[in-house]
């Protein structure tokens, strides 16, 4: 059951385009909330109930990772591909990311054959680099078939 809080996330988001003053907007607007009302917006948002009972757990791991870059400051580091990018950027992006970026990398994290040290910092880098590369990776499994 959605709170009334995360309805009004959810009203600032539906009634703009998603051009960048308005993600901006949305981003400020999210962070006068708590963790656990920004928490129930991004379980919406990556539909967490479609998951199975194999990956629930895994994303809601996820779903805590991305609604604590949601609400850190804007200037707090965040760390990406070996680089320390300010939360606002790797927030904006955030606000995009949907189940299918968030099984993709959920799917991958298995696939790795390698051990992973810093599991949170994989997998935000995962979830933002995911943003940028779905579609591509899409085509790809397309065209490779």
């Amino acid at each position: 059951m959605m709170s009334e809080n995360n309805t009004n996330i959810n009203t600032v988001q539906k009634s703009q385009s998603t051009s960048g003053q308005v993600k901006e907007k949305l981003l400020q607007h999210i962070k006068q909330y708590s963790f656990y009302v920004v928490n129930d917006y991004v379980r919406e948002i990556i539909e967490i109930d479609c998951f199975d009972e194999a990956d629930k757990y895994f994303a809601e791991t996820i779903a805590n990772i991305i609604t604590e870059v949601l609400i850190l400051p804007d200037d707090a580091p965040v760390r990406i591909s070996g680089y320390n990018l300010s939360a606002k950027t790797v927030a904006l992006i955030f606000l995009d990311i949907r189940y299918e970026h968030v099984a993709g990398v959920i799917q991958r994290f298995r696939e790795a054959n390698y051990k992973i040290k810093h599991i949170k910092t994989y997998l935000r880098t995962a979830l933002y680099n995911s943003f940028f590369e779905f579609e591509a990776r899409e085509e790809n499994l397309v065209n490779s078939c």
